[in-house]
């Protein structure tokens, strides 16, 4: 099952290839969005490829974040402004389905406001924003825990987009999301944070990758 954009048609958005789920991508599928330091795995029989697997890892980051911000009202909020269903939204949060931009757009809208510093000052090597996916988080003077997870997640979407990035896809992305070069290139080093727009146009260079545009 895939969450789409409203203006897009589900072919466009749609994951090609999804004999398995996002939990299926997790050596331990019913830690899905439980525990921030389980690993990735191609399913058995192997079923999946490259660009699922780091999108499942975002996803399950994504979720371990959003299940401790405590907040009752969550699945309304999300499901009555974006326009999905409470039960796609828990298929998400579970690992049973792929999050289309739009729940992705959703989750993030949850913690736009909870932010502190940069996400780069929340990796033990800040330098390395992006690039190595095995580099861990701190917890920087200022900062706060919830940061510290979306930053996680931040580095692990720009990792999973590739570095270098490509500047072929930057002039793509920049222009049909209404987005400056420099805002692109400053979240991507981790010099800022990924709003609504910038995450809806990362998950575009992925799924774009997965169906090998």
């Amino acid at each position: 099952m895939l969450v789409t954009l409203p203006h897009m048609s589900p072919r466009k958005a749609r994951l090609p290839n999804r004999s398995c789920d996002p939990r299926d991508y997790l050596e331990v599928p019913e830690r899905f969005g439980c525990d921030d330091t389980a690993r990735t795995v191609f399913p058995t029989p192997p079923d999946g490829d490259d660009v699922l697997q780091k999108i499942a890892l975002v996803q399950h980051q994504l979720v371990f974040v959003l299940t401790r911000t405590p907040n009752s009202e969550t699945a309304k909020f999300v499901t009555d402004k974006f326009g999905f269903s409470t039960s796609q939204w828990s298929l998400c949060l579970s690992g049973k389905a792929w999050m289309g931009e739009t729940v992705l757009a959703a989750a993030v809208s949850v913690l736009l406001n909870r932010r502190s510093l940069r996400p780069r000052d929340y990796l033990s090597e800040p330098a390395r924003f992006g690039r190595d996916v095995t580099i861990g988080t701190v917890l920087p003077s200022g900062g706060d825990v919830l940061s510290q997870r979306v930053a996680l997640v931040q580095h692990q979407l720009v990792f999973a987009m590739g570095y270098p990035p490509d500047r072929g896809t930057a002039t793509r992305v920049t222009r049909s999301f209404h987005l400056s070069k420099r805002q692109w290139r400053l979240c991507l080093l981790g010099e800022a944070w990924m709003g609504k727009t910038v995450l809806a146009a990362a998950v575009k260079v992925l799924l774009d990758a997965e169906r090998g545009h």
